[in-house]
């Protein structure tokens, strides 16, 4: 009899570990997964393009000038964006939805784009906005895509904030040839005579934890209180990560990083399970706080922020296009814009 109890106690623990296993694992194999899939999606594309005879690709970028110069007449693009033609077919080489791929190096992103932004897109890739311009170039052109950030089951673009420092000075310098017309970007606070900004918003950074980590229930803390707790951090080159490190230089502190990862969505699931500590931006880290999964840390005497900030050329025509997108940041942000004639 003891030995069938010792049999089944056994067992109990190891169904146990595996379901632990299991949960922790989840997002790296999902991930995995979906990267998978996505690289079988863009050979399948790729392969689609290279079938195609001269004449045909020169009929489907017709297409698709076609109903960018019909968008750009519309005077709600956003909202009667299928006045301009039959969206869903133009560009869709291999029947699959998909009208291209964006490819991100440093972040090692390489990701189909599918026609609209729904949420069985937006779940496993890059959403092209209905209302903008097909992304085939041309003049008054203004192609939008959008995919999600720090979802458990795929990365996308949850490592789109790595892209500053010397990405967002290419940025700059495209947005100074007139390769882009806008430029949305998290950073330090700075001005320049060629540069227009529409606005710029705080963004405070943050300190957080496991939701159970002793400092989670704390009411108050100073920054001295964390520096021997095991903080897994952006690299050195990140802008909020170099933020930390200037206050700490400031109050004469120094910390070791137990961990430095590349990833914001990998960062937040470590802390999830694990009583470390980190610095993010409040509003990456907002969603998992209301959720109960993280915390936001009360330290009085470390105040952090960055500047989102939407930025044109000086010399830059805005379109009805622009102004339409510009409405619709300006919204996510709350923040009242008017924009003159």
């Amino acid at each position: 009899m003891k030995k069938k109890r010792n049999v089944i106690s056994t067992a109990i623990l190891v169904v146990l570990l595996l379901v632990g296993l299991s949960v922790m694992l989840y997002p790296t194999v999902s991930d995995w997964w979906n990267s998978r899939v996505q690289t079988r999606a863009i050979a399948t594309y790729n392969q689609s393009v290279e079938q195609m005879d001269t004449g045909d690709k020169e009929r489907l970028l017709m297409e698709a000038h076609s109903y960018n110069a019909t968008l750009s007449h519309l005077t709600a693009p956003f909202t009667n964006w299928e006045d301009a033609g039959n969206y869903g077919k133009i560009l869709d080489i291999s029947g699959t939805g998909i009208m291209g791929y964006i490819s991100i190096p440093k972040i090692q992103v390489e990701l189909p784009i599918y026609h609209g932004t729904s949420a069985e897109v937006l779940n496993v890739a890059v959403g092209h906005l209905q209302g903008s311009s097909f992304p085939v170039g041309g003049e008054n052109t203004h192609a939008v895509i959008s995919a999600h950030r720090g979802l458990p089951s795929a990365k996308l673009f949850s490592d789109l904030d790595q892209l500053v420092e010397g990405d967002t000075k290419t940025l700059s310098d495209m947005l100074m040839h007139n390769e882009v017309d806008l430029i949305y970007t998290l950073d330090d606070m700075g001005y320049d005579a060629q540069r227009i900004k529409l606005f710029e918003c705080p963004q405070e950074i943050v300190i957080v934890a496991s939701p159970k980590h002793p400092f989670a229930a704390a009411k108050q803390l100073k920054l001295a209180d964390l520096v021997n707790e095991p903080f897994v951090l952006m690299p050195q080159f990140n802008s909020y990560r170099h933020q930390f490190d200037m206050e700490l230089a400031h109050q004469k502190l120094s910390i070791r990083p137990f961990l430095e990862l590349e990833s914001t969505s990998m960062v937040m699931q470590l802390l999830e399970h694990n009583p470390y500590l980190s610095v993010l931006p409040r509003y990456t880290a907002r969603r998992r706080a209301e959720e109960g999964r993280l915390a936001i840390l009360p330290v009085t005497d470390c105040h952090m922020e960055q500047w989102s900030q939407l930025v044109h050329h000086r010399d830059k025509v805005l379109t009805p296009q622009i102004r339409a997108m510009v409405s619709v940041i300006a919204q996510v942000e709350n923040i009242p814009l008017h924009l003159g004639d």
